[in-house]
């Protein structure tokens, strides 16, 4: 079961992706709007749905029943647009490019790396600050 619901950064409403509270928002994609919602969101992932990088990342944070907001880029009008903008706030051209508590924390291999060394879960366990 995901945990996760899909957080729409563009201009068109997204599917549901679960039938448990799945539910699309609306953020206009500009630096800002992608900047308002790493801050308000705890775990934000933007993705592509079909990118097997970023499906290991949400299963890795669903086996952890972490629940987090998904951007499926590829899904979006603005995708490229969003995408290009992160390039340009965190260096990081690929997908999944992963936020928690508002901190960039990079794509898959920088996920799994945290997972490895047991620092994934203290991370997702920190209060917002």
């Amino acid at each position: 079961m995901r945990a996760a619901r899909l957080l729409a950064i563009g201009t068109r409403a997204l599917p549901r992706l679960s039938p448990n509270g799945v539910r699309a928002l609306h953020v206009r994609a500009s630096k800002a709007s992608i900047t308002d919602a790493i801050a308000r969101e705890k775990v934000l992932v933007f993705s592509k749905s079909h990118c097997p990088f970023c499906a290991r990342v949400k299963a890795t944070l669903d086996v952890l029943d972490t629940k987090y907001e998904a951007v499926e880029l590829d899904a979006i009008d603005d995708g490229g647009h969003i995408q290009a903008l992160l390039f340009d706030m965190t260096g990081q051209r690929t997908v999944p490019n992963v936020f928690i508590n508002g901190k960039h924390i990079g794509g898959c291999d920088d996920v799994l790396a945290l997972h490895t060394r047991g620092e994934l879960v203290p991370k997702l366990s920190e209060e917002r600050l």
